[in-house]
């Protein structure tokens, strides 16, 4: 299993839609890091799921796109 580095997927800059397969392949998503950083876990699990809604409009979007 591969973890996301942070520093290479999710700089502003490479939110380009040629790199979401790539993101996709390397997605994990931490529930839990441990019971007591609870708050951590509640951010992470929004900006995760933030970030999924972005990544699944982009994909649909690209996919009803005809030129």
């Amino acid at each position: 299993m591969k973890y996301l580095d942070k520093k290479k997927y999710f700089r502003k800059k490479e939110y380009d839609f040629k790199n979401f397969e790539k993101i996709e392949k390397n997605f994990v998503i931490v529930l839990k890091i441990n019971g007591k950083c609870d708050k951590l876990n509640k951010l992470l699990n929004k900006r995760i799921f933030r970030f999924y809604c972005c990544y699944q409009f982009c994909k649909g979007f690209i996919s009803k796109k005809s030129f």
